[in-house]
C-alpha cells in the first residue's frame, strides 16, 4: 500500500492529512502563492499534480553578463513509501518521465542546462516532533517571516511540510537538531544584504541538520563554524541566486 505526502502550493495556508487506502494516501502542506511557478512547467508524482516552488534568476554579477545568461528554475517536494513515477511537461513542451524509490534528488533538465526544475523526494517522515513541547521551535505550513532564529542546547526548530521560513537560522550549544521537510529561505536578500553574516550558523556540539531545504541564500549557506559532532543528511540547498552562497563551509570544525 502506497502513501504519498505532496507539498502543494496555493493561495490558502492550510494542512491536510489522508490515511493511506487502496487508492494510495496524500498528505498536502500548503504555502502562500507567491512561492509559485506553475506556468514554469507541469509535474505529477504518480498522477498526482506537485506544485513547482519557485528559485529566482540569479543576481547579475559581473558587467559582461547578459540578460539571456540569467535563468531562473524550479524545485518540487514530495514524500513516498515506495517507487513512483514521476512526469515533466516544460511550458516548451520539452517532456521527460522517470520511476524512483525515495529518498532521492534528481535534476529534470529542459533540454539543456538552463531553466531546470530539482525534484526533491524523502521517504516517508517518523517521529514528528511535539509542537507543544518547549524545547521545540514548530513552524506549520504557511509563510513566517522572522528576523532569525535561535537555538540554544536541547532545542529542535521542526519545518512542517508546507513550511516556507525566511530567517536565518543560530545554532549555538549541544544536542540541537534541525529537521523537517519545509523550506528556509534566503530569497527577498540580495548579495550580502541578508539580516545575518551567514544564512545558517552552527556551533557547539552533537549538532543534526535532516532534510530541510534551503533556497535562494545571500552569501554563505551553512556554516561549521568551530562545531564539532555534526550530522547533515538529506539537506537540499538550491542555490545561485548570488555570489558566495557557498554550501556547507567548514570552519574549524571536527567530527
Amino acid at each position: 500500500m502506497k502513501t504519498i505526502r505532496v507539498l502543494a502550493c496555493g493561495a490558502l495556508v492550510a494542512s491536510l492529512l489522508v490515511s493511506a487506502n487502496a487508492s494510495g494516501g496524500v498528505a498536502t502542506g500548503r504555502v502562500p502563492s507567491e512561492t509559485v511557478t506553475n506556468g514554469f512547467c507541469r509535474v505529477t508524482v504518480d498522477g498526482r499534480p506537485l506544485d513547482v516552488f519557485a528559485l529566482p534568476k540569479p543576481e547579475r554579477a559581473f558587467s559582461f553578463q547578459r540578460e539571456v545568461d540569467l535563468h531562473a528554475y524550479g524545485a518540487v517536494f514530495f514524500d513516498s513509501d515506495e517507487e513512483v513515477t514521476v512526469d515533466v511537461v516544460f511550458a516548451n513542451g520539452h517532456k521527460e518521465s522517470f520511476a524512483a524509490k525515495p529518498p532521492f534528488t534528481r535534476v529534470v533538465e529542459n533540454g539543456g542546462r538552463h531553466g531546470s526544475l530539482v525534484v526533491c523526494a524523502n521517504g516517508l517522515e517518523a517521529d514528528v516532533p511535539d509542537p507543544k513541547d518547549p524545547k521545540v521551535r514548530w513552524f506549520g505550513p504557511g509563510m513566517h517571516r522572522k528576523g532569525e532564529v535561535r537555538l540554544l542546547s536541547g532545542d529542535t526548530l521542526y519545518l512542517a511540510p508546507g513550511a516556507v521560513v525566511e530567517a536565518p537560522v543560530f545554532a549555538d550549544g549541544r544536542d540541537i537538531v534541525i529537521r523537517g521537510r519545509g523550506i528556509l529561505s534566503g530569497i527577498p536578500w540580495g548579495w550580502t544584504k541578508g539580516p545575518a553574516k551567514y544564512f545558517c550558523s552552527l556551533r557547539g556540539e552533537n549538532i543534526e541538520l535532516r532534510d530541510v531545504a534551503i533556497a535562494g541564500s545571500w552569501y554563505w549557506t551553512v556554516v561549521l563554524d568551530g562545531a564539532r559532532h555534526v550530522t547533515i543528511d538529506g539537506l537540499r540547498i538550491l542555490g545561485g541566486k548570488t555570489l558566495n552562497d557557498d554550501g556547507i563551509d567548514v570552519c574549524s570544525a571536527r567530527d
